[in-house]
């Protein structure tokens, strides 16, 4: 449909790299400082579009090691699109595939708490990072529509059921 994704290949001072995936064609959270968010949302990833962009980094660049990272931060509200994202977990997670650990794995959310609790119960040790892009809520709520709705404090409240530890 060409529709437009982004996926970034990140490396780190030592080599190590980190995929970070689009989960979305733009993005409906509409946060002021966000060129994507200025797009609007086109349409959600199916798994199989989110697990591509791996197989075309991992192909463009020869890597094969399997001690890369993957973060869904790239175009998206992963959140808002968790079945399918949690369908490409599993298929990167999955050893017959890709084999990549679960704490190899972080999502990204803004905090979309119906979803949150949902990701909080799975079983996988993946990890997860909250965009919170302001340090108090009356400037969050300037930056971010979505604090309209969901609050920073129901947010971190909700957070407390993360059984692992969270990036902010």
């Amino acid at each position: 449909d060409r529709a437009a994704i982004e996926s970034v290949l990140l490396a780190d001072e030592r080599g190590r790299l980190t995929a970070c995936l689009s989960t979305q064609a733009g993005c409906a959270m509409g946060c002021l400082f966000c060129r994507t968010g200025r797009m609007g949302l086109k349409r959600n990833l199916k798994a199989h579009e989110i697990v591509a962009q791996v197989v075309h980094m991992l192909d463009t660049t020869g890597w094969e090691d399997p001690g890369y990272n993957i973060v869904f931060m790239g175009m998206g509200e992963p959140l808002l699109n968790l079945d399918r994202v949690l369908e490409a977990v599993e298929a990167l997670n999955d050893r017959e595939r890709f084999g990549l650990g679960a704490r190899h794995i972080t999502v990204s959310t803004v905090g979309i708490l119906p979803n949150l609790a949902k990701l909080a119960r799975r079983p996988e040790q993946f990890r997860l990072a909250l965009s919170l892009h302001a340090p108090t809520p009356v400037a969050r709520r300037e930056l971010m529509p979505i604090e309209k709705k969901y609050t920073l404090s129901e947010v971190l409240d909700a957070l407390r059921h993360w059984r692992r530890r969270v990036t902010l």
